[in-house]
């Protein structure tokens, strides 16, 4: 990626591979504990402490990242107009996910919680498609 450091893709991109399989650990216990759906334990609770330490630091990364984006990937490709939609889709499921990643630390109402819990999940198993697309958007213009 012109005008970042050397590294910035790959330490982006293992972030970000750390945030999703954190969050595909931590669903079963959403599952059970949020949702009330009967899913097999799978950890102990200092294990389930543990993943959700290290998907909180991965994704106060990966908002630090996606800030650095904002300061040229982002603003180039908007005033190039490449990638509008995918990068707009992006862009809102990564609000999403930080909104709703928040709320679930935050709301004492089960009902929003169960809510949240619903929307952060199905964001964050979303994103990765998205994120995919965006890529191979940007692959296809640049290969024309």
């Amino acid at each position: 990626m012109k005008g970042y450091p050397k590294h910035f893709k790959t330490v982006l991109l293992s972030t970000f591979a750390a945030l999703v399989a954190s969050g595909l650990t931590l669903a079963p216990g959403l599952l059970m504990f949020r949702l009330d759906l009967d899913v097999p334990d799978w950890a102990s609770p200092f294990e389930r402490t543990s993943v959700a330490a290290i998907h909180v630091g991965a994704a106060l990364l990966t908002c630090f990242f996606v800030g650095s984006l904002w300061s040229i990937h982002m603003r180039t490709g908007w005033k190039r107009r490449k990638n509008h939609r995918s990068g707009t889709l992006l862009c809102t499921a990564f609000l999403v996910l930080a909104a709703s990643g928040l709320g679930g630390l935050y709301f004492g109402d089960e009902l929003l919680a169960r809510g949240n819990a619903i929307v952060h999940l199905s964001a964050g198993i979303i994103l990765p498609s998205i994120l995919i697309f965006h890529s191979l958007a940007w692959r296809r213009r640049r290969n024309q």
